[in-house]
């Protein structure tokens, strides 16, 4: 688990994780709509499924899915900065 880690190396772990280990990558997060995200996600765990450019955007895959009022992943796209600033709001660190 990676805790405390920079943007930078958020990116270049995750983007890594993805393209060369091919293994998807877990993320603690607190999503917050009012930075970005979709909606607010509580303190948790998203699945990193792709990344695009050079880590510049990130595809999410979200277990909660209760924003929607049922239970059920949930797929997205965040950029770098707002994936990493929903890392940044909790200490929940990252795994890759």
């Amino acid at each position: 688990m990676e805790f405390g880690a920079s943007h930078s190396a958020m990116e270049r772990h995750l983007t890594a994780a993805i393209r060369y280990l091919r293994q998807p990558p877990i993320v603690g997060l607190n999503g917050r709509a009012s930075q970005g995200f979709q909606y607010d996600t509580g303190n948790h765990f998203v699945v990193v499924q792709g990344v695009y450019g050079l880590g510049e955007r990130f595809m999410i895959n979200d277990p909660w899915g209760g924003f929607v009022g049922r239970h059920a992943w949930i797929r997205y796209e965040v950029s770098s900065g707002v994936l990493f600033q929903a890392y940044s709001n909790v200490n929940l660190g990252y795994a890759w």
